[in-house]
């Protein structure tokens, strides 16, 4: 049963935690509400960036649905994107381990959130690209990179949780 709670804190906490900084960011930038919903209406994938911000920002040459990176200067929304980068998943590792009773659990709980935000990412930007008519080499390059990305940061990430699990 702490799995579950360790894996459906840390899924929350991630998620929340990353629409949260993603709207705060989003309300920083000019126009930024503006065409964050005006891009959502023409492409349905750009949701995952205020879904899954770490996982998806980090791969793919696809850059202009990514929002945060088309602020240029270090200003505020900037920095309020980066941060919440960081603190997203740190948090969410954080609660995995405080509601882990054991170490595989801990890692467990946060390496399940984040490899299930990655394929959710990795399908949708699948069938996006499939969509637009990329190779199937970009197809699928992208797909590795997805899910290499997401290990990474499921390992490290879970290496956090470890640090904070209260022995019992």
């Amino acid at each position: 049963m702490s799995f579950i709670k360790s894996f459906l804190f840390s899924m929350l906490a991630f998620i929340g935690l990353n629409v949260a900084f993603f709207f705060s960011g989003v309300a920083l930038t000019e126009n930024g509400f503006e065409l964050f919903f005006d891009l959502l209406e023409t492409d349905a994938i750009a949701i995952l960036e205020p879904l899954f911000g770490p996982i998806y920002t980090g791969i793919g040459p696809e850059k202009e649905l990514n929002i945060a990176l088309t602020v240029t200067d270090p200003e505020p929304e900037l920095i309020v994107f980066l941060v919440g980068y960081i603190v997203a998943p740190l948090v969410a590792a954080i609660l995995s381990g405080v509601f882990a009773e054991s170490k595989f659990e801990a890692w467990g709980g946060w390496f399940l959130t984040v490899m299930i935000t990655a394929v959710i990412a990795m399908i949708w930007g699948v069938i996006f690209r499939i969509d637009a008519g990329a190779d199937s080499e970009v197809v699928s390059d992208f797909a590795i990179g997805q899910i290499v990305f997401g290990a990474i940061m499921g390992f490290f990430y879970g290496c956090i949780a470890l640090l904070v699990l209260r022995p019992y």
